[in-house]
Order: C-alpha cells, then sequence, then structure tokens
C-alpha cells in the first residue's frame, strides 16, 4: 500500500460552521466586561493581537459583533478607527501607522472609547486658538 491508496477527504464544513472556542471565549470575555461596565462603570480591552485567532475565529467574531450606529476616523501619527459593534458599549478600534500597515487592533468595552476622550491640555489648546479667533474678529473675550 502506498500514499496513493490512502483515501482523502477535504471536509472543512465543521470549521466554517462551528466557531472555534478562542472566539467563543472572547465573546464571554466581552459579555464580562459589558455586565462590569454596567456595575461600575469600568469596561476593559481585550487586545486582539495577543490572543491567535485563526481566519475563521476573526470573522466569526467581526460577523457576531457586526457594525453600529457610530463610526469614528482619526488622523494622528497614521488612521485609527473606531467602529460601534450592534452591541452598545462595545468598540472594535484599529490603529494604522503612516504607511497604513495595521499596528494594533483592540476591543473596548466603554461608553467612549478611551482614543476619543479629549486631553485637558488639547482643550486648553482649543480655547487659546478660539480666544484668538474671538480677537482677530475684533470681538472682544469673556474668561
Amino acid at each position: 500500500m502506498s500514499l496513493n491508496d490512502i483515501p482523502i477527504v477535504n471536509d472543512f464544513t465543521s470549521l466554517v460552521s462551528e466557531p472555534e472556542h478562542s472566539a467563543r471565549a472572547l465573546l464571554h470575555e466581552i459579555e464580562t466586561l459589558l455586565q462590569q461596565l454596567l456595575d461600575s462603570g469600568e469596561g476593559g480591552v481585550i487586545d486582539l493581537n495577543t490572543i491567535p485567532l485563526s481566519p475563521d475565529n476573526y470573522q466569526y467574531l467581526e460577523m457576531t459583533l457586526g457594525t453600529g450606529e457610530v463610526a469614528a476616523t482619526l488622523n494622528t501619527l497614521g488612521k485609527s478607527t473606531i467602529t460601534e459593534s450592534r452591541f452598545t458599549g462595545v468598540w472594535w478600534i484599529k490603529h494604522f501607522d503612516e504607511n497604513n500597515q495595521m499596528v494594533a487592533e483592540l476591543i473596548e468595552v466603554a461608553t467612549i472609547p478611551t482614543i476619543l476622550h479629549s486631553d485637558p491640555r488639547d482643550i486648553g489648546d482649543g480655547l487659546k486658538l478660539l480666544r484668538q479667533q474671538l480677537q482677530s474678529d475684533g470681538g472682544e473675550h469673556v474668561q
């Protein structure tokens, strides 16, 4: 008997039709973080780059989370996309470098993703700029 005599069956349907354990485990972690967010106001972040996901797992996770109503794009040191999933409070965040290569991929459970919060120094800079604009328009500013 040679190797050519051994029948080979390619049946990948079980891999596609049933999610692997890591995607389901991630969804349970997200469920726990959502409950924690409701109970204490504290969510959490899952770094997808640290979790070995097969393409099928990734696709299952992506399909299960879906897309919600809110999306934002930031253009700072590369592009970042922030997309709400169909589950309010669950955000899929992707960071790209200047060459459009993905450098980080996160799932954040929060009312608003951390990256979208304005830094107080930036707010101060914005206030200064607005006051300068008002002065250059001939208006008086109020402190």
